[in-house]
């Protein structure tokens, strides 16, 4: 690599023919045991099916689809699980727009999973999606609710508390942070 950036830096500062040339020679045998070796890669990967990162996660069309499929079942499997122990905390305004938009995306997630919502706004005032609204008793402050809409997934046993939305979030996003939350920080692997 460094043979090579010499050449290029010979062929740019004095670009004679046999500079360029050299350059040219050079860059095309790096091509030619690049190529080797990426053929090389493939019948590795292709000959021991454990370094094959297409068996667990698919690219073809197809079978792409069948592991979102999959992963979509077991999401839904460890939502529902979760919402047996968990509730759902939704500190809203009713004067804030995006609180308006997000309510209708916090009760589909509720339906579901199965959670249960305790919906918190400062006054008491009420959204269409949420008519049983708790007003705030000193939670927002105890919690450092700062942004409307907040959504908190709470297991009551152990007082736990998971953020799942500061601000307005869609379906899938509330899925993924939970998902991510849940299952904790990515260990590196042990070499």
């Amino acid at each position: 690599q460094k043979a090579l950036e010499k050449r290029l830096h010979r062929a740019w500062v004095f670009p004679s023919f046999e500079n360029v040339k050299a350059y040219q020679t050079m860059q095309q045998d790096l091509m030619q045991r690049s190529e080797s070796f990426a053929k090389t890669w493939m019948q590795v990967v292709y000959q021991t099916p454990t370094l094959d990162y297409s068996l667990q996660f698919p690219m073809a069309h197809t079978a792409r689809h069948v592991y979102l499929d999959q992963q979509k079942v077991q999401t839904q499997a460890q939502m529902k699980a979760l919402a047996e122990d968990c509730g759902l905390l939704f500190f809203f305004d009713a004067d804030c727009t995006y609180c308006r938009s997000f309510a209708p995306i916090v009760k589909q997630f509720a339906a579901r999973y199965g959670f249960h919502v305790l919906a918190v706004s400062p006054d008491g005032r009420s959204l269409p999606e949420f008519v049983e609204v708790q007003p705030d008793n000193g939670l927002m402050q105890q919690l450092n609710i700062e942004v409307f809409p907040t959504l908190l997934a709470v297991n009551p046993k152990t007082q736990a508390l998971l953020p799942l939305s500061y601000g307005f979030s869609s379906l899938d996003t509330l899925e993924e942070r939970l998902i991510r939350l849940i299952q904790g920080p990515t260990k590196e692997p042990s070499s």
